[in-house]
């Protein structure tokens, strides 16, 4: 099945719910899966496959990630997986109370969508889960083609009822902007909203955050002091001699801050960021 997002768009033909929440709790994953998916797809006799997964600890839950890595390779699946754990700035609490950091999840999140060539779909009923985006890099594989998530708490009964919204109409019409907004307007809790965010988005971040890191005055002097170090070296190595100081420097300024060079690393990094291939339409 398609999800269209104005002029962008994923496929996806399996739904796995993950679940991992505190004994006592109403288990809303599970809910989700019977009430919504489950039924919808059988309704509409959609060649969706879909799977309920629950798990305690952090070992299970990287067991099942990676099992997902392989399945998606040996299948073919194009997967939306839905988180229902509990989460904060750092990262998932588990019902074990084991942590899961962003940078952690988005490294086993990134070997799932390299198998799915950027076509792996997050959704996230877990508070502070745009929090994941804080850990992309852009010189590494995008780790998700698009999430939805919260920017802050949620409430998990009305989470529950804005994701059983959501699939409901996601999985009538594929209309992904339609089902956000209906997974907002269920929701209806002041203060929070769940974003999409895809992969251009998520590139677009991680490149700005990058410049803000590397291209500032203080670390292009060290990046250019870096560069002379490790050229000196290799030119007393192999006997390469009348080149001074002054020229080892001009030549790494020149090659760190030329506009062409920045372009051409920059696209570099995008392709690799998008496995490879932009999205389709």
């Amino acid at each position: 099945m398609k999800v269209q997002l104005d002029s962008i768009s994923c496929t996806f033909d399996k739904i796995y719910i993950i679940e991992s929440l505190p004994d006592g709790e109403k288990p809303t994953g599970s809910q989700l899966y019977v009430e919504t998916i489950v039924r919808k797809t059988d309704q509409l006799n959609l060649p969706i496959k879909h799977q309920l997964i629950t798990v305690s600890t952090k070992i299970e839950f990287f067991d099942i990630l990676n099992s997902i890595a392989e399945e998606v390779e040996i299948n073919c699946y194009h997967p939306i997986i839905h988180f229902e754990i509990h989460g904060d700035e750092i990262g998932f609490e588990l019902k074990s109370g084991e942590e899961v950091k962003w940078e952690d999840l988005t490294e086993v999140l990134r070997k799932i969508n390299l198998k799915t060539q950027n076509n792996t779909f997050l959704t996230l009923a877990t508070c502070f889960g745009i929090y994941i985006y804080k850990t992309i890099k852009p010189n590494y594989p995008s780790p998700f083609w698009g999430t939805i998530s919260p920017k802050g708490k949620i409430n998990p009964s009305k989470a529950l009822a804005g994701f059983q919204s959501f699939f409901e109409v996601l999985l009538e019409t594929g209309d992904l902007n339609k089902s956000v907004d209906t997974l907002n307007d269920e929701y209806e809790e002041s203060g929070t909203t769940f974003y999409f965010r895809n992969s251009l988005y998520s590139f677009d971040l991680a490149y700005r955050n990058y410049e803000s890191k590397y291209f500032t005055e203080e670390a292009i002097n060290w990046r250019i002091e870096d560069a002379f170090v490790k050229t000196k070296e290799e030119y007393l190595k192999n006997n390469i001699t009348g080149i001074s100081d002054a020229e080892i420097r001009e030549q790494a300024r020149f090659l760190i801050i030329n506009p062409n060079i920045q372009a051409k690393m920059k696209s570099d990094m995008f392709l690799k960021f998008m496995n490879n291939g932009e999205f389709s339409n």
